[in-house]
């Protein structure tokens, strides 16, 4: 087996998984491969049966793939159940259960538990911020690993850690969760619900695509890595009109994620690894003019637009999470100030989704 540090053996996938997959809402499983310091998107696969996902993790081939589901179950939670502690063993009992015995044996759990402390946390899900591998509603975790888990294992992918499988295959356990939350705080980017899809989850889409390619967001800042999309690609992301479509997304994340582990950026000489710092040629360099302005994250600098730039749509208002800010777009005009434009060089405006015009602010 070649090292899982040797980046051109392997190709990456990112997975945006379900414990009942259909053809609404399939399992989806991004393909690509890093180069570079990028992370290259090649692919986006479909799955409507777990049947076929299967297949696909046991056929031949050499890859990491990050997957978007929990790999193991609190230990506060299996020792008051009194399931083996090891493992392997623990993965094997938890796959003989049928979903409604773990339900019942969950719920008994919680039962007996005061308010606020219903369910048992494992030691990640504090810093990742995502729900315990034990809740069996909105969402259902605890049914994404009783599905999940078993078929990784029996196609002999390697967990590392935990399962040693044949090496060529290693799977990883991600969260898209963490990378979108890192750009755009608490808010939603997608819904399977056709009627919440809103404007404001398509404008979320698009500044967090923004963010992945251009090296924004900071869980890729802190390894040097920023995804690479085709322009088919991105209109997809964004546009993601079907079920399946709006899981492509997260599958890309998780791709992300998968890549991460595999390149680090130098220590400072501190033994800390610093955040690239985000200056205004840089987003010259790599955001379209017509975007240029739009701040994913708070403290990124205002971009002052020049002559060349056409007139935008009006501006975004956006929570960004963190510090509570706004992120908004400059109003960017051909016209300097006093030579007949109508607005404030770098006035900023923002959207009001009720009215048709623009309103400054």
């Amino acid at each position: 087996m070649g090292s899982v540090s040797d980046t051109a053996a392997f190709q990456l996938l990112g997975c945006d998984f379900s414990s009942a997959p259909s053809r609404r809402k399939p399992i989806t499983l991004a393909v690509g491969r890093a180069d570079r310091g990028r992370v290259v998107l090649e692919g986006v696969e479909h799955f409507e049966t777990l049947d076929a996902w299967s297949q696909r993790l046991a056929a031949p081939g050499r890859w990491v793939g990050g997957f978007d589901l929990p790999f193991g179950l609190p230990r506060e939670l299996v020792t008051t159940l009194g399931w083996p502690t090891d493992w392997a063993a623990c993965m094997a009992h938890y796959k003989g259960l049928s979903r409604e015995s773990i339900r019942e044996a969950f719920a008994a759990f919680c039962d007996a538990r005061p308010v606020g402390g219903k369910f048992a946390h494992r030691a990640t899900d504090g810093p990742a911020g995502s729900s315990p591998s034990m809740k069996w509603v909105n969402p259902p975790v605890a049914f994404m690993l009783h599905a999940g888990v078993p078929r990784l294992i029996a196609a002999g992918v390697t967990l590392p850690g935990l399962f040693e499988g044949d090496g060529s295959r290693v799977g990883l356990e991600a969260y898209p969760g963490l990378l979108a939350r890192s750009v755009l705080g608490t808010v939603s980017y997608k819904s399977d619900d056709k009627a919440r899809q809103t404007p404001g989850r398509l404008i979320a889409r698009k500044t967090l695509i923004n963010a992945l390619e251009n090296g924004q967001a900071p869980l890729l800042q802190a390894v040097g890595l920023r995804l690479r999309l085709t322009h088919a690609q991105r209109a997809g992301r964004r546009r993601e009109r079907r079920p399946s479509g709006r899981r492509a997304l997260p599958a890309a994340g998780g791709l992300g994620r998968a890549a991460a582990p595999r390149r680090r950026a130098p220590l400072g000489a501190a033994g800390v690894r610093p955040a690239r710092r985000l200056d205004r040629h840089r987003l010259k360099r790599h955001v379209p003019a017509r975007q240029r302005g739009i701040s994913t994250l708070s403290k990124i600098r205002r971009v002052r637009p020049c002559a060349g730039h056409k007139r935008s749509q009006g501006g975004v208002k956006l929570p960004t999470g963190g510090d509570g800010g706004v992120a908004t777009r400059l109003h960017e005009c051909r016209e300097r100030p006093g030579a007949g434009s109508s607005g404030t060089w770098g006035q900023q405006t923002r959207w009001d989704p009720g009215t048709d015009g623009k309103k400054r602010v």
